[in-house]
């Protein structure tokens, strides 16, 4: 373990070697694979924002005649000041359930050289703040995909179900996109229940191989369905939230993540770019900056140290730094699509 550090203050992070652990409960998060990642000089940063100044004709040019030489600007609110605000979660470290693991690893021998009873109690609660983590930036991203406001007016709706439309209504709403913003989208983000109801579409199904008979039926992969409207991927948002229960109970009910807030069912055409080449200047619909975590060199910072809290031997704590934003309106939203 690293020094323990004996203040509540800030500490500069140590990262605990085994303890950055990507373990957790199997839930598909898709949110960095919407917004893409991208890595930032600091904390306080300047990004790009785009508008439909791809699209924008400035008319001929003439080299050295100055009356037909046009100044290509970018948009007036094109760039904007970011800061990236820590994001951590810590667990206290009962006294007596780590003196009841170190008893028992002084009783037994370690096999094999495994990590004592002690260190996999703090790799498991590691894991459990990590999980927490990735649980917040997928509700960042969702927040802003799902929200209507966040796109144009005329690039979305809520009267098209995704049981009953035909490829040539998904296909404009594509088309519409293109002619909006200069870009055509990339990305198919959905929740469970439009994927469903995709399931269901007659006018759809038919145009798959083999038709939708009873003894040769059709089927949907999310990769057909993408490749049928002409998007590189097709993304369902199905994570959920539990709320807390008694030891050894499940919790009665989930609340997803991903979620419409007008009716039931949402899908959205979004721009998202390749996340190999993604920075502050890429077009996208959205993404999540952030800076490495200092003296750690890595994006999450995790550290143990104690304090004089009652019945704690020390604390287990991760901190990240990002920011996540909206960075065009190239999207398209269907709301209600379940009709």
């Amino acid at each position: 373990m690293p020094d323990r550090m004996t203040t509540e203050a800030q500490p500069m992070p140590n990262l605990v070697p085994g303890l950055i652990v990507g373990v957790g409960p199997n839930q598909p998060f898709i949110g960095e694979e919407i917004f893409n990642p991208v890595p930032v000089d600091g904390q306080d940063f300047w990004y790009d924002t785009f508008d439909n100044f791809a699209l924008t004709d400035e008319g001929q040019t003439k080299r050295g005649l100055h009356a037909n030489s046009k100044t290509l600007m970018p948009p007036s609110t094109s760039t904007v000041r970011g800061y990236a605000e820590e994001h951590s979660s810590k667990i206290p470290l009962d006294v007596n359930i780590i003196a009841a693991a170190e008893a028992a690893d002084r009783n037994s021998s370690l096999r094999n050289g495994s990590m004592s009873r002690a260190d996999r109690r703090r790799q498991a609660w590691m894991a459990k703040l990590v999980f927490n983590e990735r649980i917040q930036r997928e509700k960042e991203v969702a927040t802003i995909v799902t929200d209507p406001s966040k796109y144009a007016t005329g690039l979305k709706v809520t009267n098209l179900s995704y049981k009953t439309c035909t490829l040539k209504d998904l296909k404009d709403q594509i088309q519409a996109l293109v002619a909006r913003s200069g870009y055509t989208a990339d990305t198919w983000a959905m929740d469970y229940l439009a994927r469903a109801a995709l399931d269901q579409n007659q006018n759809l199904l038919d145009l798959i191989s083999g038709g939708a008979t009873t003894t040769d039926p059709a089927i949907f992969k999310d990769e057909q369905l993408a490749a049928l409207v002409g998007v590189k991927r097709l993304k369902v948002g199905n994570a959920f939230i539990q709320p807390k229960t008694v030891s050894g109970a499940i919790a009665a009910s989930g609340t997803p993540i991903w979620a419409c807030q007008n009716g039931t069912g949402f899908g959205a055409f979004l721009v998202t770019g390749d996340a190999a080449t993604a920075d502050e200047t890429t077009m996208a619909f959205g993404k999540v900056f952030y800076p490495n975590v200092p003296s750690t060199g890595l994006r999450f910072g995790a550290w143990s140290w104690l304090d004089d809290e009652p019945n704690t031997l020390e604390w287990q704590k991760i901190a990240e730094y990002r920011l996540t934003a909206q960075t065009s309106q190239a999207g398209f939203l269907s709301e209600n699509v379940t009709q």
